[in-house]
């Protein structure tokens, strides 16, 4: 998993491609550990309009879009809470490795 905003699952109707739902997780990453929250947004489907993208023409750019507008500002709030979790984790293995518990015997 890489750092940052990335689309894990995209679920559309089978009959025309309109998205559904769009699953997508915030991580942060370093050796042996990761930080992630996922999030779900849902579409309902009232039919095809003007703005509507075919499936195989969608990028996870455009996906992350339509994350990054439902969220709005609860973005910000999820990526704080993730970064802060992952940097108390890597403050805390730090100061961990600093002693090694054993005798010199």
């Amino acid at each position: 998993m890489k750092n940052g905003w990335q689309i894990t699952n995209v679920t559309r109707r089978q009959d025309n491609g309109f998205v559904t739902n769009v699953t997508c997780v915030y991580a942060k990453t370093a050796s042996n550990h990761i930080e992630k929250i996922r999030y779900i947004i849902a579409n309902e489907y009232n039919g095809i309009d003007d703005d509507f993208i075919p499936f195989e023409d969608l990028t996870e750019n455009v996906l992350l879009e339509w994350c990054f507008d439902i969220m709005g500002d609860e973005k910000e709030v999820l990526e704080n809470k993730i970064d802060d979790k992952h940097t108390d984790y890597v403050t805390n293995r730090d100061k961990e490795l600093e002693h090694i518990d054993g005798l010199p015997y």
